[in-house]
C-alpha cells in the first residue's frame, strides 16, 4: 500500500492553509506559492443565485468553447500543498462531485511537481460553460 504524500493544487479558499487545517481538519506537510500552466480560472460552475450566481473552477485549455486553440500563456495562480495520502483522501471525500485531474504544478521557487486539482469532469464543464455563453438579446432590435 502506498503510503506517500500527495501534492494538491489550491486555488480559492483551498489556497489558504489555515483554513486546510482548522476548518478541514488537515495536516499540512509543506506548501508554497504556485502555478498550473495550461489550465484557466473559469466561473463556470452555477453557484446559488441569490448567494453566489457561480463557483470558480479549474478549465483545462484543451476544452475552451470559443475555439481559440492557444493555450500559451494561460495558468492558474495558487497554492500548491502536500498531504499525507489520508488527509488528501479526507480532502477527495469532502470535495465529492469533483474530479482529480493529474498535472504539473510550478512552484514560484523553480520546482516541478506531480499533483492534482479538483475539477469538474470535461463534459459537465462543457455543458455550464454553454449555459453561461453570453446570449444575444432581441431587444431594441
Amino acid at each position: 500500500e502506498d503510503k506517500s504524500p500527495i501534492w494538491t493544487f489550491g486555488f480559492g479558499s483551498n489556497m489558504n492553509v489555515g483554513l486546510l487545517q482548522s476548518k478541514k481538519g488537515l495536516r499540512v506537510l509543506d506548501s508554497t506559492p504556485a502555478v498550473v500552466p495550461g489550465w484557466r480560472l473559469s466561473f463556470a460552475m452555477k453557484g446559488f443565485s441569490l448567494v453566489e450566481a457561480s463557483w470558480a473552477v479549474a478549465q483545462p485549455i484543451t476544452d475552451r468553447v470559443d475555439g481559440a486553440s492557444s493555450g500559451q500563456g494561460e495558468e492558474i495562480h495558487g497554492v500548491a500543498v502536500l498531504l499525507p495520502r489520508e488527509d488528501y483522501l479526507k480532502l477527495a471525500k469532502q470535495e465529492r462531485g469533483y474530479f482529480e485531474a493529474y498535472v504539473t504544478i510550478q512552484t514560484y521557487d523553480g520546482r516541478e511537481l506531480q499533483g492534482r486539482l479538483f475539477t469538474k469532469e470535461p463534459e459537465k464543464l462543457e455543458s455550464e460553460v454553454e449555459r453561461f455563453k453570453p446570449r444575444t438579446s432581441s431587444v431594441g432590435g
